[in-house]
């Protein structure tokens, strides 16, 4: 067996830590107000996580006179399929003073945290992109 080449071999573990990098999610917990239809207000903290391909909130947290019916699918990270029958399209986020307009999936199943504030509310603060690359 050929020894590996030193060049090759830090070529490789600059590829390894590169794609360690890019499945890294950083997660991040904010207090928000969340405004539908300036009727109804929740304060909460939420969780911001760049590793959620969408907002979620916990059904159990919104009236059931805002719920929109939908046909969308959501797992979570380890492929454990989430009930969701329901979504909202309207929602208004404040934090400091500046409120964001986002659309959430309600989730029946109990989340660890009741909101869930994914990549779709990231890309309206700082527009990102996610690619084989990495984020950018």
């Amino acid at each position: 067996v050929d020894p590996i080449k030193p060049e090759i071999q830090e070529e490789t573990t600059i590829k390894f830590v590169n794609l360690i990098e890019r499945i890294t999610y950083q997660k991040w917990n904010i207090n928000i107000i969340i405004t539908i239809q300036d009727s109804f207000k929740l304060q909460t903290i939420a969780l911001v996580d760049s590793g959620a391909q969408i907002n979620c909130i916990q059904e159990e947290l919104i009236p059931t006179k805002f719920f929109e019916k939908t046909e969308q699918k959501l797992s979570t990270a380890n492929g454990e399929n989430l009930r969701v029958k329901f979504k909202i399209s309207d929602v208004h986020i404040c934090n400091g003073g500046i409120y964001i307009k986002q659309s959430f999936i309600l989730v029946r199943d109990n989340l660890n945290i009741g909101i869930i504030l994914g990549q779709p509310f990231l890309e309206v603060i700082k527009p990102f992109k996610v690619t084989n690359e990495g984020i950018m």
